[in-house]
């Protein structure tokens, strides 16, 4: 940073990266720090086998943007700590606080995602957090989200948080209650979950990611909303921090890295099918990506779109002003084109662009900004033709009101009800219709 100035300074850390040059300074400044988090590491490490060589230390994984704006990469932290004689365990980050239906979906993706980031034989334990001076949370709420977690991660050892306060918030009762209930969900749900839909967010992305600390986690965008989306639509989805092999469809949303990019251009060469958001395609034009459209947005006033079966949507006009934006690509074999107040066509909000053996669809949406404006049937039947037409078909999925997860083994399917109210729907399984009946807050393995 020498002859920076102070502004300059914070804007190469902070800010939207803007040249090469600021890149890999920050690059070099994420490295710096990691390095100096390591070596302290393994000072630790050595002080503590030196005195016990059998004293295993666990790693309480923090949230994945902590993570990445300290230039942590989880899975190196096993190398820190791991001995032959003392194996490192870690509890997982899932990030919900409270009763939101949004975080608690949230914690079954983190979870999931942390899950993954660390080697398959790592013990590993996930989280459930209830704790008065954090915020209040009732006691079924809480053993909805561990039923959640065992059917995200396949992982029946929880670390609750904190069990000196159980008898203050009613979950001495509670947990007593729902023991078998929980103890039967792991008995039956053996294996992690599956999908053609594969959410993907390298686990490394702070020196991508600017920071704005007048937030929760420094961080205006989060991969875990499509995540939290595409879930809550019924439709079943995974979130990974690696393209998973023979992976039919993968989908980037936020700030994304040149890496990332690199993997994304490779797997759709190879035959993938690539969905980016409205930001990850800024990033995806930003940092080289191969495949040539354009970009413009944020736009407002939007009215309704024309989808490309002719059918019209107006889910847009209730989108926030700053998360639509028009894409534009010579040769798209696919269009969605939104419309103005006026009724006058303004500009395409998805494309789908044919690259080597696979395929790239864009969409015009932030859907860090959306959020649950897109939690409707129409948005879910968008997904669906989305996936078919390029090939992907969803071997499960739930037809029925929104706020409901599909968690997808193969052989079993499980429906989590996230709604206040109880719900009923099909199940749709290689074109036939299962007819199902949920409680509120409840999940049921089919």
């Amino acid at each position: 940073f020498k002859n920076k100035s102070r502004s300059e300074i914070e804007q190469i850390l902070n800010g939207v990266l803007s040249s090469t040059e600021d890149e890999q300074l920050r690059k070099a400044w994420y490295e710096y720090k990691y390095n100096a988090m390591t070596g302290y590491a393994e000072k630790i490490e050595k002080s503590v086998h030196d005195i016990n060589p059998g004293c295993r230390i666990g790693i309480c994984t923090s949230a994945k943007r902590c993570q990445d704006f300290s230039g942590r990469d989880p899975s190196e932290w096993i190398r820190c700590f791991n001995t032959e004689q003392a194996p490192v365990f870690v509890r997982l980050c899932g990030e919900c606080y409270d009763d939101s239906m949004w975080h608690l979906c949230q914690s079954t993706g983190w979870s999931q995602y942390t899950d993954h980031c660390y080697p398959e034989k790592t013990e590993k334990i996930v989280e459930v957090t209830s704790v008065p001076a954090i915020t209040y949370r009732s006691p079924g709420a809480v053993m909805f989200e561990a039923s959640l977690l065992i059917a995200a991660t396949a992982n029946s050892t929880i670390h609750w948080a904190w069990p000196e306060e159980f008898e203050r918030t009613g979950l001495c009762d509670m947990v007593s209650h729902s023991r078998e209930y929980i103890s039967n969900i792991s008995a039956t749900i053996t294996d992690k979950p599956q999908s053609p839909l594969c959410i993907y967010a390298d686990s490394n992305l702070g020196p991508y990611t600017p920071i704005n600390i007048s937030i929760p986690y420094g961080a205006t965008h989060d991969p875990v909303n499509a995540y939290n989306i595409i879930s809550l639509l019924g439709l079943p989805v995974i979130i990974t921090p690696a393209i998973p092999r023979n992976q039919s469809a993968i989908m980037c949303s936020s700030y994304i890295s040149r890496e990332m990019i690199e993997n994304i251009d490779e797997y759709v060469s190879n035959g993938g099918f690539a969905i980016l958001d409205a930001k990850a395609a800024q990033c995806y034009k930003s940092y080289g990506g191969k495949i040539s459209f354009d970009i413009q947005g944020p736009v407002s006033l939007n009215r309704y779109e024309i989808l490309p079966n002719g059918d019209k949507c107006e889910i847009i006009a209730d989108c926030p002003p700053d998360s639509v934006y028009y894409i534009n690509a010579d040769n798209s074999e696919y269009d969605c084109r939104a419309f103005d107040v006026n009724g006058s066509s303004a500009g395409c909000t998805t494309l789908v662009l044919t690259s080597g053996k696979g395929k790239l669809a864009v969409l015009g949406y932030d859907l860090s900004r959306t959020g649950q404006v897109l939690l409707c049937g129409q948005w879910r039947r968008r997904i669906l033709e989305l996936l078919d037409f390029a090939g992907v078909k969803m071997p499960v999925f739930w037809q029925g009101p929104t706020g409901v997860q599909c968690f997808y083994y193969g052989d079993k399917t499980a429906l989590a009800n996230y709604n206040l109210n109880g719900v009923e729907g099909e199940l749709i399984k290689g074109g036939k219709a299962l007819k199902v009946k949920l409680a509120n807050l409840s999940l049921k393995v089919l």
